[in-house]
């Protein structure tokens, strides 16, 4: 047991320092596009689904930043998925994935709508002396037709048939709140393989505890 506690004391500060994982659960929609609100207004695909609210994560290379450190900083990156690059390091992303849904589509590296590819994913925000969000604003757009924006002042989703193709009169859903994030750290991949060597470890201790004392009390019989 001792020799598992011990293990177990290795891997329980293991974590991926440098990566950070930011989730998301944003304010509940309180805007529904309709024939009343918009002359032009054809069909609302977020209309009657159970999800009325925007979800997702993305992950954050601190090692990327000023100061190895996601404490106190300014972000404004944009993920080119069609970037070329003549170095290797050249291509290290300081985000390196993310997901967003919102109960009709989903929004991740490389997905691809319909007739439209993904070509802008910007993601701006600032972070407070624990590294937490306190201002944000994510656009992910898809030849600006398919447009999903995750905002400090609210979400909003924007698609043209609530609306004309301009993006200031097409927005189908939105809410008036910012929603809110959580962070945590993501574990090194290591960390699961001693873990498993914890367990079998453990277990070996345990099976070979309990063979010798079933054999000393057969002895003593």
């Amino acid at each position: 047991m001792r020799t598992l506690l011990a293990c177990l004391a290795l891997i329980a500060p293991v974590a991926n320092a440098a990566i950070v994982k930011y989730e998301y659960t944003g304010a509940q929609y309180d805007y529904y596009a309709d024939a009343s609100s918009d002359p032009m207004f054809q069909f609302n695909p977020w209309a009657g689904v159970a999800q009325d609210y925007m979800t997702g994560w993305f992950l954050l290379d601190t090692d990327l930043l000023p100061g190895g450190s996601n404490a106190n900083v300014t972000v404004s990156h944009t993920i080119d998925q069609f970037a070329e690059c003549d170095e290797p390091d050249e291509c290290i992303p300081l985000i390196p994935d993310h997901y967003f849904s919102d109960g009709v589509y989903e929004q991740y590296p490389g997905v691809q709508f319909p007739s439209f590819e993904a070509v802008a994913m910007v993601f701006q925000f600032t972070t407070d002396a624990n590294g937490d969000l306190a201002w944000w604003h994510i656009l992910m757009s898809d030849d600006e037709v398919y447009d999903q924006w995750i905002t400090s002042d609210g979400d909003r989703r924007y698609f043209p048939p609530c609306g004309n193709p301009f993006i200031v009169n097409n927005v189908c859903v939105k809410s008036s709140q910012a929603g809110t994030w959580v962070q945590t750290p993501v574990p090194e991949p290591g960390a699961f393989a001693l873990m498993g060597a914890a367990m079998l470890l453990g277990i070996a201790r345990f099976r070979r505890t309990r063979r010798t004392g079933l054999d000393s009390a057969s002895q003593s019989r």
